[in-house]
């Protein structure tokens, strides 16, 4: 599902950013962010499974959101400083990329009693689509 999500913005990339109609420069720096935003939108229906997986273990789940939340912001300004805005798509991606690790500590717990199992889920991916949108 998120290879899929990926392999539109990827296909789609050059129309959106035409279709927002903005200046050279703008336009510079939308590509510059969406180098690593486009994988980090990939990353988000994972995530969201996880949690929704997780759901009982609200200490693991606390803990990923926690992750994201404050390796998101502060890698996106220790990166932005250094690599402008691209730096920001990079901290973001790297903060959702650990918060899915927290997650998937859970599955080496001894007393996990969940089994991962790949699958499509079209009802997943109708919830997760709008939240994607939004993004």
């Amino acid at each position: 599902m998120a290879f899929l999500l990926f392999i539109a913005m990827v296909i789609g990339e050059n129309a959106y950013i035409a279709g927002l109609h903005v200046s050279d420069e703008v336009r510079v720096e939308i590509e510059a962010f969406w180098k690593y935003e486009k994988y980090r939108i990939a990353l988000v229906p994972i995530i969201y499974l996880l949690l929704q997986m997780l759901y009982a273990d609200t200490l693991i789940c606390n803990i990923s959101n926690a992750v994201l939340f404050f390796f998101g912001i502060s890698l996106s300004v220790l990166f932005s400083k250094l690599y402008g805005t691209t730096g920001v798509g990079l901290g973001m991606c790297i903060g959702t990329a650990l918060a899915i690790l927290v997650l998937c500590i859970h599955f080496f717990e001894i007393k996990c009693i969940f089994k991962f199992k790949w699958h499509l889920s079209w009802t997943v991916l109708r919830l997760t689509l709008p939240m994607q949108i939004r993004i």
